[in-house]
């Protein structure tokens, strides 16, 4: 999660188009991050699906340099957000239509599936950041 100094990055575009082109599609990558969150934390409520999306997404265009500076200085930033984007996927999964018989006949793993997607998201980063290190 936490980028490293020697980290490798993504090579540029060589012409004007090709570096459009490929900030294009990293905006629609992130936009379709952001609207899934925001829906998935919403638990299907339009209102606060909009709202969410008219508050979060000139954040992220105006803020990015901020947001940035900010994980740089406190990259905890990024472990409590990666927690909470798991947590709220757990929660996405657990409220899955396709599965609520199971979790009826389940509550327990209701309740611990969230708190789960939690630990094992930031288990996989550190053992991610470990193994890397070693390459």
């Amino acid at each position: 999660l936490i980028e490293k100094k020697d980290a490798q990055h993504v090579k540029g575009g060589t012409s004007l188009f090709k570096a459009i082109r490929i900030i294009v599609i990293a905006d629609l990558f992130m936009s379709l991050d952001n609207v899934i969150a925001v829906a998935g934390a919403s638990h299907g409520r339009l209102m606060l699906v909009v709202v969410g999306l008219m508050v979060s997404v000139p954040v992220i265009i105006w803020g990015s340099r901020l947001i940035q500076a900010a994980l740089a200085k406190f990259p905890l930033f990024i472990y409590a957000g990666s927690g909470l984007l798991a947590y709220t996927g757990g929660e996405m999964i657990v409220r899955e239509q396709e599965l609520s018989s199971f979790m009826a006949q389940h509550s327990t793993l209701e309740m611990l599936l969230p708190v789960l997607t939690v630990i094992f998201v930031i288990l996989a980063s550190i053992y991610y950041e470990q193994t890397s290190e070693k390459h």
